[in-house]
């Protein structure tokens, strides 16, 4: 568990900018959740379902998705771009096309406790929409996280004490 930006915390935002470096072989896994998900309400969440990336958002008006064409769980590196500016949420794998959803509704904002996962969270919260696979532990490894193009130092970033060895190659 992390901070949701890395200098200070952010609670509601109107954009949003990550970027993972990872690889793994796994079918199904949780990257990344952010905002009030374990209340049932706004939240981003990228994980690999079925071995592409899924990135959904709800914003409290309804939920947005975008899936990503490449199958990911083939062992190789990945960067994984996320950005949302309002109600529109982008995914972008490896510098390919980048692909969009709108979240329906007025608002905007995502609600936020502050918090930003990788990797598992220790909840499931129901209601929301999300597949099994969004609460599965990811099983891989991640080279690198940026959090509004700042590097989170993956242990001593920390909130929490996460399992993080070294990776190879990278």
């Amino acid at each position: 568990m992390y901070r949701n930006a890395v200098k200070a915390i952010s609670r509601a935002r109107t954009h949003n900018n990550y970027e993972i470096v990872f690889r793994t072989t796994a079918r199904h896994g949780l990257l990344l959740m952010v905002g009030k998900a374990r209340e049932g309400v706004d939240y981003i969440a990228l994980a690999i379902h079925d071995g592409r990336l899924h990135l959904r958002f709800d914003l409290g008006s309804g939920p947005a998705h975008v899936i990503s064409d490449q199958q990911i769980d083939n062992g190789e590196w990945t960067t994984v771009k996320i950005n949302r500016k309002m109600n529109i949420g982008s995914l972008q794998v490896n510098n390919g096309l980048i692909k969009t959803a709108t979240s329906p509704g007025l608002t905007n904002h995502l609600n936020s406790d502050g918090m930003l996962w990788l990797g598992g969270v220790d909840y499931r919260p129901r209601g929301i929409g999300l597949y099994k696979s969004f609460f599965v532990p990811f099983v891989g490894c991640v080279a690198s996280a940026k959090i509004h193009d700042e590097l989170i130092d993956l242990r001593a970033d920390a909130l929490n004490s996460p399992v993080v060895r070294s990776c190879n190659g990278r």
